[in-house]
């Protein structure tokens, strides 16, 4: 599973989701740093257009450019949250 931003940087990812409760796009990234990941998810250029795909199927998703936040997990993947 891999998504990939507006500008073509692509990381691997355990999930990806849109919270029917509060609309915040949410997925868990694979063995990058914070650093990288605060600096890319923070660029809505980055975020203006991002694509998620699983096995086959390849999901669009627009207009996610404000960073509500990262999260650190305890098996270190990194949780990364934006809303519209």
């Amino acid at each position: 599973m891999i998504i990939t931003t507006a500008t073509g940087k692509q990381y691997k990812v355990r999930w990806c989701a849109v919270s029917t409760f509060d609309g915040v796009l949410r997925f868990s990234i694979i063995g990058e740093t914070m650093r990288e990941l605060i600096d890319v998810f923070m660029d809505s250029d980055e975020t203006c257009k991002l694509s998620y795909k699983f096995d086959i199927t390849v999901t669009e998703y627009e207009g996610y450019t404000v960073f509500k936040g990262i999260e650190l997990q305890a098996n270190g993947d990194i949780n990364v949250y934006l809303m519209k």
